[in-house]
């Protein structure tokens, strides 16, 4: 090989070799983020299983719907409730996606809704056409 020739040669294989190891380092990094958002994810995860077993030691039957914690003490009374009165509709106040659409969406998915040409959230049941299951909502209840 010519000395030019070699001169090229030794050039492409350090400029290969240091994107190797570019390559390798930006890898690395990615994991250790990956496995510190992993990490954070489980530890609020255990923060709210311990807020959640908190919230239902400390609870009392009598209080009312929007009171208690979501456990199947809260799911029977919903639903006795809507037994009783089948015009009355539960809205959880935490998730309810007709006055606070950001907060249960967020924004990225909130801002997507509109650029899908979403006005508003709606329950389905209160629009023209729709039907509800006698039993409970059906997956038309979810637009």
């Amino acid at each position: 090989m010519s000395p030019d020739k070699l001169t090229v040669f030794h050039a492409l294989q350090e400029f290969y070799e240091k994107q190797i190891r570019l390559k390798e380092a930006q890898q690395a990094k990615a994991a250790l983020e990956a496995e510190a958002a992993e990490k954070a994810r489980l530890e609020k995860f255990a923060n709210m299983s311990k807020e959640k077993a908190e919230a239902l030691k400390n609870m009392d039957e009598s209080w009312p719907i929007e009171k208690l914690p979501d456990c199947p003490l809260k799911w029977k009374k919903i639903l006795d409730k809507g037994r009783a009165d089948p015009d009355w509709k539960y809205t959880d106040e935490a998730w309810d996606m007709t006055t606070n659409p950001e907060k249960v969406l967020g924004q990225k998915l909130n801002n997507a809704k509109e650029a899908s040409g979403f006005a508003k959230f709606e329950r389905a049941s209160n629009m023209p056409g729709w039907e509800l299951f006698i039993d409970g909502a059906s997956c038309r209840d979810i637009c």
